[in-house]
């Protein structure tokens, strides 16, 4: 082959690469303190296949989204070129850093033939994470509209988490509301794994309305998912609980956002380290039984006993 051929053909793979685009999307849609961010690390790590990012579109730093903005930042992450006719879109340095990490994950695994299945999370509540948060009008719940037209569009399979213990889900929002140690690193596991938790039980009806939030929030979410269905998503609902205590779970989850069938090293059976966006190790915080992590346990046994909440006094509810 003479050189300047050689050059040409080079020259034309760099740029294939460059733009280079994952073979399938998806997107987990949660409520906070519900294990997003460790299931989202842990399908990364079952399969070289996929990368994992987390939300996408918080305000930060200065950077303040609009609906239009989002709209066409997430066109470009799902492949679509801007138009150069209307205004430059703005999006944030965080979008922009992972949506340039897709593109070099999907180049990487292309030239692997394997395929790259990118995926991140967006939130149903709106305003600050704590205790008595609520779903709101805000986060994806104020987007759907043109969400749903969208991924139908692009084929992105919509995956729904939910803990099936909703005082587990309490536990998880008071500890944080007042450590705000959500994802620690490695060093301050343990020192955080010794603090226990007291839980609001200041009045019965305090106790009854969180887990009655909470109740609310997972329902609300399983008519999202059949909202979902209708319009012509493929989607899937799965529990925190069984994606713990199952370890073939996430492979079998893995499979199916690969579109099943396809030959990918699992990232916890290789050497080969994790590539793509997102990629690093997340721990669970509260891994004790829950009776061993409250605080005042006893008072809460005494304000759930007899109520409709009081099976989740068990683990296995």
């Amino acid at each position: 082959m003479k050189p300047h051929k050689f050059l040409l053909l080079a020259a034309a793979a760099a740029v294939v690469a460059e733009r280079a685009e994952p073979t399938a999307h998806f997107i987990l849609l949660a409520t906070q303190r519900t294990g997003s961010t460790w299931v989202m690390s842990e399908l990364s790590k079952h399969s070289s296949c996929i990368a994992t990012g987390t939300e996408l579109f918080l305000d930060h730093k200065g950077f303040t989204w609009t609906e239009s903005s989002r709209v066409r930042c997430l066109k470009t992450l799902y492949g679509s070129d801007v138009d150069k006719k209307q205004k430059p879109h703005k999006c944030s340095e965080k979008f922009k850093k992972f949506r340039s990490e897709v593109r070099d994950f999907a180049a990487r695994q292309n030239r692997s033939s394997l395929p790259a299945v990118v995926g991140w999370k967006y939130l149903l509540n709106a305003g600050k994470p704590g205790p008595r948060s609520k779903i709101g009008v805000g986060g994806m719940m104020r987007d759907w509209p043109w969400l749903k037209r969208m991924w139908k569009h692009r084929g992105v399979k919509v995956l729904f988490l939910r803990r099936r213990n909703h005082l587990a889900t309490v536990v998880s929002r008071a500890s944080n509301w007042k450590t705000h140690d959500a994802h620690p690193k490695p060093e301050d596991l343990q020192r955080i794994a010794k603090k226990k938790v007291k839980l609001d039980t200041s009045g019965r009806w305090e106790m009854l309305r969180q887990l009655k939030n909470v109740k609310n929030a997972y329902s609300e979410l399983g008519h999202l998912r059949d909202k979902a269905r209708a319009a012509g998503l493929e989607t899937r609902m799965v529990a925190y609980e069984d994606l713990s205590a199952n370890a073939t779970a996430f492979a079998q989850l893995a499979n199916w956002l690969q579109g099943g069938g396809s030959k990918c090293p699992s990232a916890l059976d290789t050497s080969r380290e994790v590539d793509g966006p997102g990629a690093r190790a997340v721990l669970k915080i509260h891994s004790k039984r829950l009776n061993e992590t409250v605080l005042n346990w006893n008072v809460v046994v005494k304000t759930l006993t007899g109520t409709e909440f009081e099976r989740f006094l068990h683990e296995d509810a």
